[in-house]
């Protein structure tokens, strides 16, 4: 699942029994999330030790699938799908999570911090004349 939401459902001065966890919404790309799965968040936070960046995969489980106002007990590809994490609300809040990946475990791609790009120039492009 592509995240392209995220955000801290609680409302401020929230009593301590009253708090959620955060909350991501995206369209699934393939596959079925259910209520209960562990998931995983890639890359997930950012961190910078001895001048090198590290991307630190965030790890929950499920405890609410959303769509519209209906409370769903899986979900599949197709539509807008609000996803209920046991995580610290901070995470998410103000669309921090947006542009990551949600997925299962040892399923998602590798993280890459640098990449290498070669690229060439074409000499003769059609409608093109210089």
């Amino acid at each position: 699942m592509m995240i392209i939401r995220s955000f801290d459902v609680n409302k401020p001065g929230s009593e301590i029994d009253e708090l959620k966890g955060g909350v991501v919404g995206g369209s699934i790309l393939n596959g079925i999330l259910k209520v209960g799965d562990v998931i995983e968040i890639r890359p997930g936070n950012f961190r910078r030790v001895d001048k090198k960046n590290q991307c630190i995969p965030i790890r929950s489980r499920i405890v609410q699938l959303k769509t519209e106002n209906n409370q769903l007990l899986y979900a599949v590809p197709g539509g807008l799908i609000g996803v209920g994490l046991m995580v610290d609300p901070s995470l998410t809040r103000n669309d921090k999570l947006v542009g990551n990946l949600l997925g299962y475990p040892g399923k998602l791609p590798l993280i890459y911090m640098e990449i290498e790009i070669e690229f060439k120039l074409l000499k003769k492009l059609i409608g093109v004349k210089a």
